[in-house]
């Protein structure tokens, strides 16, 4: 039964689980924004990891520590998801690019979330001294640079070809006759 399929859908995963399987991926000009979830995820990230650096001189002394405890059992997991988010939307932007994505605006979607990305995996590193954050790090670094390059170049491109301040098509000055038939006996 195909309504019991979409409602199990719904309940299973949310509103955007329900969007990717019963409508389909985001048209290819919204695909990158998928990158936008990452920003809260990095940015949270950094921030319990400055009120871990900072909390050791300014709260009592219990509680420094506890800043820092708290700053990995929040850290690690979110930005575990944060890697995760990162796969499924990179898996999306390979996907819209082999379809024909060409760029637009919302390429820009790219640099601040990862940049976020990049601060909170240099916060979890500082925390945990574990060389695995530090590549983490490294790596996102690298692909906000190219990020940043690609649509820094794209958008000068646009700028200067005059495509990116185009006006919009204007639309028809009349709708288009419309003509329906009908399959039930009304019309007879």
């Amino acid at each position: 039964d195909q309504r019991g399929a979409r409602r199990s859908a719904v309940r299973a995963g949310g509103r955007f689980r329900h969007r990717l399987i019963v409508v389909g991926p985001l048209p290819l000009a919204l695909t990158p924004t998928l990158f936008l979830v990452l920003g809260p995820l990095g940015q949270s990230t950094t921030a319990v990891g400055a009120f871990a650096d900072t909390a050791p001189g300014v709260v009592p002394a219990p509680y420094g520590t506890g800043f820092a405890v708290f700053a990995l059992l929040y850290g690690v997991p979110v930005m575990g998801f944060a890697v995760l988010w990162f796969a499924f939307a990179a898996a999306q932007v390979v996907r819209a690019g082999r379809q024909g994505m060409g760029f637009t605006m919302t390429w820009w979607s790219f640099t601040f979330p990862v940049g976020a990305c990049v601060t909170g995996a240099s916060a979890l590193a500082r925390h945990t001294h574990l060389a695995a954050y530090d590549a983490l790090a490294v790596a996102l670094y690298a692909v906000l640079v190219t990020a940043w390059t690609t649509a820094a170049v794209h958008t000068a491109r646009g700028l200067v070809s005059g495509a990116l301040l185009a006006a919009p098509r204007s639309a028809p000055a009349e709708p288009r006759p419309a003509t329906a038939r009908t399959t039930s006996d009304a019309a007879r």
